[in-house]
């Protein structure tokens, strides 16, 4: 796989409508040294000790959203340092696992310690997101809605984390659509973060392949709340080299949007190592832990399906065709009234002036009864069997044959019954959504660019209208 070189950037902005930043991020591209220091989009080694990038989003009255976000980062710094990284830290997975969530704990028990200190920070609070590049792989930890996303020319945009929010735990219990949930009016409700005081923090863990040029991209939700994810990788696509350019370019489309809050990324590029990945033929957006073959398994599925549909459907047909009723013909010439005895004496008629164009005498029988011909040359006929009638002499197997052949014909005419197939689609129910009770924070955001009707239930339609007073549920506010 080889050595790792990368770059990086870090950009922030105040957004159209804040006044001030809340927003805090940390881009240290060598924790083998103390220095915590980097150059925007400057191709580095990864050291023994990797990389590191973190986006916090302060939320709270007056300024003290951003005092509780830069508390995370300075902590998230402090834990990082080159002395604390030991050998027993970054040994496997589960050590990487524990620090890392051990890291948001105490961030978040400083930031408490702080409130209770200071009145005018009392209930000031921050999401956290970080990612540590380690070796050939990505380890994701946050806690609340900032997001963590890796970005493939090949791969497509994933994304990395899951919000820790109302509208999420929605979208999870099937109440409500991704797409629907970008433009829902409760969407800045949080139900994890750093400084709640009802509760410790909890923070969530990934760990990911990386693989060579990938981007991975950090940001507050002044990105994701402003522009889609389809819109994110459009931006990604267009800028796939220069970092800075890239998160600029971000910036830029969430200003665009409206920019109703603060803006922050902190990107990194996978230059030279990495896995190769696999080429996907399939739409470049993927979700969380979506296989690329799936498509190609459901055609092959639906094929053999259509297949066993079709023999069992031929299977019916033949045996249909085979059960039908054989109608005798002769039969349905004596039965028919005077039409059908007429038809007889037409054919006796047609059979004797062949045999007497060629010289041979007319005989109603195998031994030349010649008056029973006459009888029926007369026009008396019975509807029993007369031994002169040649039609009602017992026949050869030549004409066996034949009256058969007429008989088979005659089926392959009719149509068969068709079949009765009830295709019964089941409905679709709806439930309805409840309303987060507790431990709930909403985030002051801004209002949201009116894209459209949001095609929610009618719960939620009653639900109040998100609070931009800086007030949030349970107690917390955010200045979001």
């Amino acid at each position: 796989m080889g050595n790792i070189e990368f770059r990086m950037a870090a950009l922030t902005n105040v957004g159209r409508v804040r006044t001030n930043n809340e927003d805090n991020f940390l881009v240290d591209s060598d924790l083998s040294d103390d220095k915590c220091f980097f150059t925007q989009n400057e191709q580095k080694d990864l050291g023994k000790k990797g990389a590191l990038l973190v986006v916090a989003d302060g939320m709270g009255g007056m300024n003290a959203g951003e005092v509780a976000s830069r508390l995370a980062v300075e902590t998230i710094q402090e834990y990082f340092s080159a002395e604390r990284l030991t050998e027993d830290v970054i040994q496997n997975r589960q050590s990487i696992e524990r620090y890392m969530k051990m890291t948001i704990v105490a961030a978040d028990k400083a930031i408490k310690e702080r409130s209770k200190k200071d009145e005018k920070t009392t209930g000031m609070g921050t999401t956290v997101v970080m990612a540590w590049l380690l070796k050939d792989k990505v380890y994701v930890a946050w806690c609340g809605d900032s997001r963590a996303y890796a970005w493939h020319p090949q791969m497509g945009l994933r994304q990395l984390s899951k919000d820790h929010s109302y509208v999420q735990e929605l979208v999870d219990s099937g109440k409500l659509d991704e797409e629907n949930a970008f433009d829902h009016p409760d969407s800045n409700i949080i139900t994890r973060s750093l400084g709640d005081p009802r509760k410790v923090a909890e923070p969530d863990f990934r760990e990911e392949e990386l693989y060579q040029g990938e981007v991975i991209l950090l940001c507050s939700d002044g990105l994701c709340g402003m522009i889609r994810d389809r819109e994110m990788e459009v931006v990604l696509r267009e800028n796939p080299e220069d970092m800075k350019l890239c998160g600029e370019a971000l910036i830029a489309a969430a200003l665009q949007a409206g920019g109703h809050d603060n803006v922050t990324v902190t990107l990194c590029r996978v230059v030279v190592g990495g896995k190769t990945p696999v080429v996907s033929t399939v739409d470049h957006t993927h979700k969380e832990g979506e296989i690329l073959e799936k498509p190609e398994k459901n055609k092959k599925m639906w094929m053999y399906l259509l297949g066993v549909v079709f023999i069992l459907g031929v299977g019916i047909g033949i045996g249909c065709y085979i059960s039908r009723p054989v109608a005798p013909v002769n039969k349905n010439l004596e039965q028919s009234g005077p039409q059908g005895q007429d038809s007889l004496r037409l054919l006796e008629g047609g059979i004797r002036g062949a045999m007497e164009s060629v010289g041979k005498p007319v005989t109603g029988g195998a031994e030349g009864n010649g008056e029973g011909s006459k009888e029926n040359q007369d026009g008396q006929g019975s509807k029993g069997v007369n031994p002169s009638n040649p039609l009602e002499q017992q026949q050869s197997p030549q004409d066996t044959s034949k009256q058969q052949g007429t008989d088979l014909t005659r089926v392959e005419g009719k149509e068969g019954k068709p079949s009765n197939l009830n295709l019964v689609n089941p409905g679709e129910t709806g439930p309805g959504e409840q309303r987060p009770a507790g431990d709930t924070t909403r985030k002051e955001n801004g209002e949201k660019p009116q894209l459209g009707e949001n095609p929610v239930s009618a719960e939620l339609e009653q639900q109040p209208p998100r609070d931009t007073s800086g007030s949030k549920q349970g107690g917390m506010e955010e200045g979001k």
